[in-house]
């Protein structure tokens, strides 16, 4: 699992980057639907690698965003006070999950949360709740793009690796990456088999990304998760050529990304409902 810890480690120092400059940002003004675009991407990632309390702490910043980006709510001094101190407990849970390998607590910062919460004013959260009041489809995300997305946004794609095969999953999409044995009561593509190498002998440490594809939740099977690509719409090249279940592809240089159309590999290999 050494790709994996990899990649984790990548995203924790991706994000705390992205924070740093957020909370520079806040200060003089930066845009808030870029600093939500940011959240959301932390928020998916968070949930990627199970690092659930990281991505319930994301959720709740990004709607205080969102709401104020949309003029629900005003910018006040005040609330930007608060969304800076949302953005330091962001910081604060990814250098503990960076330093100690551990995933941060729940109850972390649970004044800052409340405070995210009534703010938003979201009644379906139980904020008096141990977990902070999430059932798992709300902290895994909702797995759909950011409405109102700029044209120019960037996206993020997770990689899997088959042999010497490389697929991106868009990361909006992930709602795990585990082990093989956590996966005994989801339905599994194996992409070794699909990709006509043979079936996979996986072994309780063989690396699965759990993903949600239009609605149905399934296992993907793959030797590796190598890395997290970070593209512009101009690096990304629709096409349906090939197999079904590609759709497109990225082109960075001289590398070139199938991407993974989920809902048609699902459609041509049965799946159960998550």
């Amino acid at each position: 699992m050494e790709d994996l810890d990899q990649v984790r480690q990548a995203f924790l120092h991706d994000s705390g980057a992205m924070l740093t400059d957020m909370a520079a940002g806040l200060a003089l003004g930066v845009s808030l639907h870029e600093a939500c675009r940011s959240v959301h991407a932390i928020r998916g990632g968070g949930a990627a690698f199970g690092l659930d309390a990281l991505a319930e702490a994301a959720h709740r910043l990004e709607t205080v965003f969102v709401l104020a980006d949309d003029g629900e709510i005003e910018a006040s001094a005040e609330v930007v006070a608060l969304m800076e101190r949302g953005v330091g407990l962001l910081r604060n849970m990814v250098r503990q999950a960076a330093d100690a390998g551990d995933a941060p607590s729940s109850s972390q910062g649970a004044e800052v949360l409340r405070a995210l919460t009534l703010l938003a004013a979201d009644e379906n959260i139980n904020t008096s709740a141990p977990g902070l009041g999430h059932d798992d489809r709300d902290v895994m995300g909702d797995c759909q793009p950011m409405d109102n997305e700029e044209e120019g946004a960037r996206r993020r794609f997770l990689t899997v690796a088959v042999e010497a095969e490389t697929f991106g999953v868009d990361l909006r999409a992930v709602r795990k990456v585990a082990r093989w044995t956590e996966v005994a009561d989801l339905p599994v593509i194996d992409m070794r088999a699909l990709c006509g190498l043979g079936a996979t002998l996986a072994g309780a440490r063989h690396p699965v990304v759990i993903v949600d594809a239009s609605g149905r939740c399934v296992a993907l099977l793959v030797d590796a998760v190598p890395d997290i690509l970070t593209v512009g719409p101009d690096d990304i090249e629709d096409e349906a050529a090939g197999e079904s279940w590609r759709s497109g592809r990225i082109i960075v240089g001289q590398r070139q990304t199938p991407l993974l159309a989920l809902d048609r590999l699902c459609d041509a290999n049965p799946v159960g409902p998550c």
